[in-house]
């Protein structure tokens, strides 16, 4: 296995314009798995395994496991309930959708937005689109998110039941984002049940939130890797504040990126690179 990891390595900076790797073992699935598994997806990504089965090759694993397509839904729920100060969500969710309108990018990453978002809402959509990524944007508390009712009406969701919609969301879900404020106190416990978390610290400025949420979706459909979205949206929200604005936020205001595994966030990745 060390043998073949130098091999990679070296055919992978050999090509560096390369669209995939293809490798073929002649033996059965179990090897062409191991093979597959043993590959260092932070060194070579795109990477396909192919097994000799009688008279020809069939494909057996492929990198990065399970493969992408499966990942490139994102769900965006938002609310802003009455008796909370309201929030320019439809402004968020329509530059968004703006960054996303070419056909190249919305072939390759569909967004799915459910407005004035109910506790159910997130329930159901989990269950029938099994998105890769959940981002909840409005108001949040250390105790939980802030949902509405039917009514419009405030319904808070306590963060250990938030936890169990994930746990029960199954293994679909890669990444959760909730640009709500104080959401850090329990982005930790998500982690049992995801790969990746952002989360916010403490209070949300409407408009940085909306300029870290479009470059972050837009470089995750470009196929950037969860680490280098967060990085690449970070970078454009403190860029296009404008000059004559007040003293930007706090560090510890700003989004906060949280791993299950170190590095797992630099070996997500949720589209191919066309």
């Amino acid at each position: 296995m060390h043998e073949l990891d130098e091999l990679i390595r070296e055919t992978c900076a050999a090509h560096p314009a390369r669209d995939t790797l293809a490798v073929f073992i002649a033996g059965p699935s179990s090897l062409a798995f191991l093979v597959g598994n043993a590959i260092n997806s932070r060194v070579c990504r795109d990477v396909q395994v192919f097994e000799f089965q009688g008279d020809r090759y069939t494909l057996a694993y492929e990198l990065p496991y399970p493969p992408v397509p499966e990942r490139n839904v994102a769900l965006w729920l938002g609310a802003t309930p009455a008796g909370t100060t309201q929030l320019a969500l439809d402004e968020e969710i329509r530059a968004i959708h703006l960054a996303h309108g070419g056909a190249r990018v919305a072939d390759r990453f569909t967004i799915a937005s459910i407005p004035a978002a109910r506790p159910m809402d997130l329930l159901r959509e989990l269950k029938s689109r099994s998105p890769g990524v959940v981002q909840f944007s409005g108001h949040g508390a250390a105790s939980g998110l802030e949902f509405q009712d039917d009514h419009g009406q405030r319904r808070s969701v306590a963060a250990a039941d938030l936890v169990e919609l994930f746990r029960l969301a199954g293994d679909p879900v890669r990444l959760v984002v909730i640009a709500a404020c104080h959401s850090a106190s329990y982005a930790e416990a998500l982690l049992a049940h995801v790969d990746c978390v952002i989360a916010m610290r403490s209070r949300v400025d409407d408009t940085d939130a909306r300029r870290f949420a479009t470059a972050l979706y837009h470089s995750l459909a470009e196929g950037d890797s969860v680490q280098v979205a967060f990085d690449h949206a970070l970078l454009t929200m403190r860029l296009e504040r404008p000059a004559s604005a007040a003293a930007p936020p706090a560090a510890d205001e700003a989004p906060r990126l949280l791993e299950r595994d170190p590095g797992s966030a630099s070996a997500l990745y949720l589209v191919r690179r066309p």
